[in-house]
């Protein structure tokens, strides 16, 4: 009789499992249950990825900081932010999709539409994040140094600030100027602060009836005197060319780039005082030519002979 009833209830739990397995089956086979469960499963699994690509964006921020403390003595802080909020959004945007991928929701449809509203609506945006990216890892522009960008009306200061979407220039009338990183790249600029010292040349045309070696001689002087000229003993005074009415000069300086001036300012103060000095001498050369000549008069000769 034990038996029996023992009997009984192995085929009673049997049959009470195969009843919630069917059960369960046609809950799952449910399309809307079964989409529902999925959609729980791809946004778990969405936010576990996301979760570890925020770890991985910390640790790939920390590194570089790192690094390029080690190499310049100053953590860029706010390049390491920047590229760790790119990689962050670019493996959230794809753990999403391999979520809803394994959970077997297509979704190529709707991320291909994002992706392309994303793309026009923040090309801009993304333009200007990927060369900030670009200028942060460039060792020539860096916060404090002095720059000058060839666009419509060109703009020559200190580099102030620099973001993810614009750079700021201090100029030296104190104008701020702020140039979006993009446009920064495309544009011609000449750095200062990264070289210790820069050559330039500057050609005057002076009256070939002058003394030229004196003109060589006080030219040399003269560019020396200035207290951003540099290395003043490689400063060359050349005799370029000449005709029977003028005589080109040549002359090749090097200059404190941190000075603060541009190099066009510099070559204009250089060639504003060589042309105040060239007026000088031609008024000397020329008052020295009305002077009258000395003449010796002789006096009478006494012989020797004579008694």
């Amino acid at each position: 009789m034990a038996a029996g009833i023992v009997g009984q209830a192995q085929q009673l739990g049997q049959t009470t499992v195969e009843t919630s397995v069917s059960f369960l089956e046609n809950i799952y086979e449910n399309p809307y249950i079964h989409g529902f469960l999925a959609l729980i499963f791809a946004l778990a699994l969405s936010f576990g990825l996301i979760t570890i690509s925020k770890i991985l964006s910390i640790f790939v921020r920390n590194r570089i900081t790192k690094n390029f403390a080690v190499k310049d003595g100053v953590a860029p802080k706010k390049m390491g932010i920047l590229i760790g909020d790119l990689i962050f959004y670019l493996m959230s945007f794809l753990s999403i999709y391999i979520a809803f991928t394994i959970a077997g929701i297509d979704i190529k449809l709707l991320m291909s539409g994002i992706t392309i509203g994303v793309g026009f609506a923040f090309r801009q945006t993304l333009s200007n994040m990927i060369s900030g990216v670009m200028i942060f890892s460039t060792s020539e522009y860096k916060i404090g140094n002095i720059v000058q960008l060839r666009m419509e009306g060109d703009v020559f200061g200190i580099i102030e600030e620099i973001n993810m979407k614009n750079i700021m220039i201090r100029t030296f009338d104190m104008r701020r100027v702020i140039i979006p990183n993009s446009t920064f790249l495309r544009k011609a600029v000449k750095t200062y602060s990264a070289e210790e010292f820069l050559r330039i040349e500057a050609d005057v045309v002076v009256d070939v009836n002058l003394d030229i070696p004196l003109v060589i001689q006080e030219t040399l002087q003269t560019v020396n005197a200035f207290p951003f000229i540099l290395n003043k003993e490689y400063t060359q005074v050349l005799l370029d060319s000449f005709d029977d009415k003028k005589a080109k000069i040549t002359v090749q300086m090097f200059f404190n780039p941190n000075s603060g001036y541009s190099s066009e300012y510099i070559k204009s103060l250089v060639q504003i005082q060589l042309l105040t000095l060239y007026k000088k001498l031609d008024k000397d050369s020329k008052a020295l030519a009305h002077k009258e000549p000395l003449t010796i008069k002789e006096s009478p000769q006494v012989s020797l002979n004579q008694k």
